[in-house]
């Protein structure tokens, strides 16, 4: 099916409280036990908390367009072979709510699932409000064989797969449209040079892929980026510079090995955040970093489960340490308080779910 006759396809929601309050032309209809699923062809879910169903209740054989807003996303797409159209917008509220499915991923704290760079037939990927941890590397962005249009928001850098002129300097927003010409154009000449409002890129390739140290100058000379690759992979440590909207200065620092992201440094909230493991997510482990550059909060995951929680109050001599044990109706929290490294208090305490 085209994308222009998709889009003249009716919508169909899991709730009548999906079904956006200012309508436009389109058609609504509600999924009911008597709907075909086979003919369901546009799903659009809103604040619907559909990591309560289970995948099953999901099944659209020949969906094609899904647009999911203010909720978890599936963690594996590929149960829609079909779909060209994917849109995800998440906020806030989503962060803070207890996630007990694992078929279900919260992109406002987890990478982007590897399967939705399986979707074969991907044409539209829309994405917003992302963070530091949802990005597309070289490696996986480049699967989209069939991708015409991605737009992006959060933050992030943009992979040398999309680079062009009017976009390579951007650190928050990406609206990227396939040119056939222009991309043929970029396959057998390798632009080393990018000059766009004040900012230049020098890139270097080696046989006709991204090698060697990439550089993004800002309007004053100043050096705003700093990447490397290795044989058309992100490879060593990266670093992303950026004013935010009230000027403020922030940073992104990556490091990667082989295309394989290992660890990220960033400006959090004006202190900084470091998550450690992160090529394996779900074990990882995140500190926060005060001004002096020690840490004063950390926390390690272990099956995406927190397992270890460090806190340091302001006086830099008390602190408080948490084991944490999961069981099937809860969780036990081992407390310790600590001053000059001295013992001074124990706790235990339980916590049901809800």
């Amino acid at each position: 099916m085209s994308l222009w006759r998709l889009k003249h396809q009716d919508i169909y929601v899991l709730d009548e409280d999906d079904i956006p309050r200012f309508t436009s032309k389109e058609t609504y209809r509600v999924v009911s036990p008597t709907t075909d699923r086979t003919k369901v062809y546009r799903l659009w879910v809103d604040c619907a908390r559909i990591e309560k169903m289970s995948l099953a209740e999901l099944n659209f054989s020949n969906l094609q367009e899904l647009r999911i807003c203010r909720c978890y996303i599936p963690r594996d797409l590929t149960q829609y072979p079909l779909l060209q159209v994917l849109d995800y917008f998440t906020d806030v509220e989503v962060c803070q709510r207890q996630l007990s499915n694992d078929d279900y991923v919260n992109l406002m704290v987890s990478p982007l699932p590897e399967q939705i760079f399986q979707l074969k037939n991907l044409k539209e990927l829309n994405f917003e409000r992302g963070t530091s941890v949802s990005f597309f590397t070289e490696k996986n962005i480049s699967k989209l064989k069939k991708l015409k249009y991605l737009r992006f928001s959060g933050k992030f850098y943009i992979p040398a797969y999309l680079c062009r002129k009017e976009n390579f300097s951007s650190t928050t927003y990406l609206e990227w449209q396939r040119k056939p010409i222009i991309d043929f154009l970029r396959l057998i000449y390798k632009k080393r040079t990018y000059r766009n409002e004040g900012y230049v890129l020098k890139a270097h390739y080696k046989k006709g892929k991204p090698d060697g140290e990439w550089l993004v100058y800002g309007k004053n000379g100043e050096i705003v980026q700093r990447r490397f690759y290795k044989n058309g992979l992100e490879h060593g440590n990266w670093l992303i510079k950026w004013k935010n909207n009230y000027e403020e200065d922030e940073f992104l620092e990556y490091e990667f090995d082989n295309g394989t992201l290992i660890s990220i440094k960033e400006s959090y909230y004006g202190s900084c955040r470091v998550i450690e493991n992160f090529n394996d997510f779900s074990n990882r482990t995140e500190k926060f970093l005060g001004d002096d550059g020690e840490c004063y909060e950390e926390n390690v995951y272990k099956d995406d489960n927190l397992i270890r929680t460090y806190k340091r109050f302001g006086n830099d001599t008390e602190y408080i340490t948490q084991d944490i044990v999961y069981t099937i109706g809860g969780k036990i929290y081992y407390e310790k308080k600590y001053v000059n490294d001295t013992l001074v208090g124990e706790n235990k305490y339980y916590i049901e779910n809800k």
